[in-house]
C-alpha cells in the first residue's frame, strides 16, 4: 500500500512540476524575465489553459473506450 500511495504522489509531484516549467518557459520567451509578468493575466490564462488541456487529456485517457 505505501508503495501506491508513493506512486501516486510522484505523478502530481511531476505534474505540478511540468507545468511550472511550461509557465516559466513561455512567459521567459513571451514577456522576458520580470518576474511581475509571472502573475499577470497572461500568465494566468496560459496556465488555466494548460491545465483545462490536462485535464481533458486525463479524461480521453481514463474513461471513453472507444475499442468496443
Amino acid at each position: 500500500m505505501p508503495f501506491v500511495v508513493w506512486l501516486a504522489m510522484t505523478a502530481v509531484a511531476n505534474t505540478v512540476v511540468n507545468v511550472f516549467i511550461a509557465h516559466f518557459l513561455f512567459m521567459l520567451f513571451a514577456r522576458g524575465d520580470t518576474s511581475g509578468d509571472f502573475v499577470g493575466p497572461p500568465a494566468l490564462i496560459v496556465v488555466t489553459l494548460m491545465l483545462l488541456l490536462l485535464d481533458f487529456c486525463l479524461y480521453l485517457g481514463r474513461y471513453p473506450r472507444f475499442d468496443r
